[in-house]
């Protein structure tokens, strides 16, 4: 687009009083709309945006399927790894997608462990344990333990698991520990780093929750509000948030949980299964 600019002229315009008050109206109302706008523009990132993301499907379970999610992840295409229970009640299972009315490989916990966040790292399935700082690693078919492997730092939770390679293929795995922080281990879960992750005004994000790590962004929930930031690890900022509320509106149910704790990314479609604690189904969401 090309502006014109026009040559400045010299002559005076004289105004009346009437038209001096209105000027004086618009003026203060371009002051407010400025303000406004550099506030906005300030938090754009962090405002509600309903065409963050596309909801595709809801996708039913029964309760033997819906047993209080507290891990989500893809194996493959076509299953789910899920941990999730309560002390005296945790458990590990997969999902089929074809079948999600049911579930399989079932292996229950000692009752002395909570089961956490599930991811799966170089072949084996990763299972945190709440207060135990215990980290089951698991055989990906059968779901049997394979090794008991202890967090050695000092984290009261341990809440969400996932990971990356960086150069190199240097294995990073990321734990959130029920704070604002996200821990950063190596592959002998020795830590390296921790991000306190914040919002671009400098305000917490509360207790980060379920995590997933997807193209650069580690996506987490909370334990307060049902939403997912999207979270720069490099800079420690939330570059995004998805407000999901609406999807427990959507369910007619106002007893469910407002804590997500499902975050399950499935690579062929690029899309995002996600649940609740309890929650009787699943969303398939899209996020822009």
């Amino acid at each position: 687009m090309r502006y014109k600019f026009l040559k400045p002229s010299n002559r005076v315009i004289p105004f009346n009083s009437h038209q001096i008050q209105q000027l004086s109206i618009i003026s203060l109302l371009a002051i407010f709309v400025s303000i406004a706008f550099l506030i906005t523009s300030q938090n754009k990132k962090l405002v509600y945006n309903p065409n963050d993301y596309i909801i595709l499907r809801k996708l039913e379970r029964n309760f033997e399927s819906s047993r209080h999610t507290q891990g989500l992840h893809f194996i493959n295409s076509t299953h789910l790894v899920e941990s999730c229970g309560q002390y005296q009640n945790s458990e590990i299972h997969y999902i089929n997608l074809n079948q999600l009315t049911t579930i399989s490989q079932r292996v229950i916990l000692d009752d002395l462990y909570q089961g956490q966040g599930v991811d799966v790292i170089d072949g084996q399935v990763y299972q945190l344990t709440w207060k135990e700082r215990m980290i089951f690693l698991r055989d990906v078919e059968t779901l049997e333990v394979l090794e008991n492997r202890k967090l050695n730092i000092d984290v009261q939770e341990s809440l969400g698991i996932s990971h990356s390679y960086k150069e190199n293929n240097t294995l990073e795995i990321y734990i959130t520990n029920g704070t604002d922080k996200v821990l950063i281990l190596d592959s002998e879960l020795v830590l390296k780093q921790i991000i306190q992750v914040r919002f671009y005004n400098g305000s917490s994000v509360g207790r980060l929750s379920e995590i997933e790590y997807v193209n650069g962004i580690l996506y987490a929930s909370t334990n307060l509000n049902p939403i997912i930031l999207a979270i720069d690890l490099t800079e420690g900022y939330v570059k995004n948030y998805y407000d999901f509320s609406q999807l427990i509106d959507f369910s007619f149910d106002k007893d469910l949980s407002n804590c997500i704790c499902g975050i399950a990314y499935k690579p062929e479609q690029d899309i995002f299964w996600i649940t609740g604690k309890d929650w009787p189904f699943f969303w398939e969401v899209e996020l822009n």
